[in-house]
């Protein structure tokens, strides 16, 4: 140890006695003055790192260096008033592709487009179920309501279709007529001016001063005090009409007198009524109905069992039209002169009477 150690040794003269205990055993050492510090030691190993210290308080604003030279930092002023806008600068680069909106909402129907090209031709289908066919051919006739109801097809036919009641148009002065026992007298729709002109200049249009259309008309009377009638009032004046399919030919007998006619042998009645030969209209243009056909046999008659249609979308009956019906003949005069007669109350009586027949399958 460093420091100083002072050794004190009693002596006893005195007769030998006993021996005593070692002097080793009595030695007592006294601690001396702090020595000085000794001389620094070797460093020892690196020790563990200790526990994380508390944060510091915090510095002192530092210095800004720019370029190299020191800058001292200034109090930031007031606001300055807006500057001036500057030039446009250059178009900048396409920005990324965002994200994908909100479905919208439907927008409003466009427009129908153009007609596209003929698609390839499909496939053949499978075959089609077998089915017993009908006995004997097919027949179409027509049968006109004369009046705005759809009229029914007779037992033992089929509708077709139904439509609207035509007579026959004049186009120019000339009139072109329907044989009211086909088809072709019963058009799906109804306008005042069914049919176009056309030219060499390559051009159609409608005809309003010198074309007319002739439908039959129903049994509607026409209000006082109207010298037209148009539009959805034209409706319950035009006569419905119904195309028909028999399995068997339909033919018209007139009796040429007022009684009714009984079909043929082997043939089934359909209905009767009056015989119905022809019809003229504005500059006595017309047309006529074969009297075998069954539209020359209507169920209804009337002086004027038509109504005159032109092209700017009105009708009504005039003095100029005219129809003709096989008269009631006394099958004792036959070879005599026509003597006239007038029946006013029922003109009907004078009409000689028919009746339309289909044959029995």
């Amino acid at each position: 140890l460093s420091g100083t150690w002072s050794l004190c040794v009693f002596l006893n003269i005195s007769p030998a006695g006993q021996r005593g205990e070692s002097v080793d055993a009595i030695i007592h050492a006294v601690p001396g003055h702090k020595g000085e510090p000794g001389e620094s030691g070797p460093l020892g190993p690196q020790g563990h790192p200790g526990l994380y210290g508390a944060p510091g308080a915090p510095g002192e604003s530092g210095m800004i260096f720019h370029s190299q030279k020191l800058l001292s930092i200034v109090a930031a002023g007031c606001k300055g008033s807006q500057g001036q806008a500057g030039k446009k600068g250059p178009i900048g680069n396409p920005g990324l592709k965002g994200d994908q909106g909100d479905r919208g909402f439907p927008g409003l129907h466009g427009a129908t487009g153009a007609r596209g090209t003929v698609g390839i031709k499909g496939i053949r289908g499978p075959p089609g179920p077998c089915e017993e066919t009908r006995k004997g051919g097919s027949f179409l006739f027509t049968k006109h309501s004369q009046r705005h109801l759809i009229p029914e097809c007779p037992t033992g036919s089929e509708r077709v279709y139904s439509g609207y009641s035509l007579l026959f148009i004049n186009g120019n002065n000339r009139a072109h007529g329907q044989d009211l026992g086909t088809l072709g007298s019963c058009l799906p729709h109804f306008s005042t001016m069914p049919f176009l002109f056309c030219n060499t200049e390559h051009t159609c249009r409608y005809a309003s001063r010198n074309d007319y259309s002739y439908w039959l008309s129903t049994d509607t009377p026409l209000p006082d005090g109207v010298p037209f009638i148009s539009e959805q009032g034209l409706k319950d004046y035009i006569s419905r009409c119904t195309v028909c399919e028999a399995t068997a030919n339909v033919i018209a007998i007139h009796s040429q007198t007022t009684f009714i006619p009984d079909c043929p042998s082997g043939w089934d009645s359909l209905w009767s009524g009056y015989s119905f030969v022809m019809e003229t209209g504005v500059g006595a243009e017309g047309s006529g109905q074969p009297l075998a056909s069954p539209g020359s046999c209507l169920e209804h008659f009337r002086k004027i069992p038509f109504i005159e249609c032109h092209g700017r979308g009105t009708c009504n009956y005039f003095i100029d039209a005219y129809s003709y019906w096989l008269a009631a003949l006394n099958p004792y005069d036959m070879f005599s002169k026509p003597m006239p007669q007038i029946n006013k109350d029922n003109p009907a009586s004078l009409i000689s009477h028919c009746r339309v027949c289909m044959k029995r399958l």
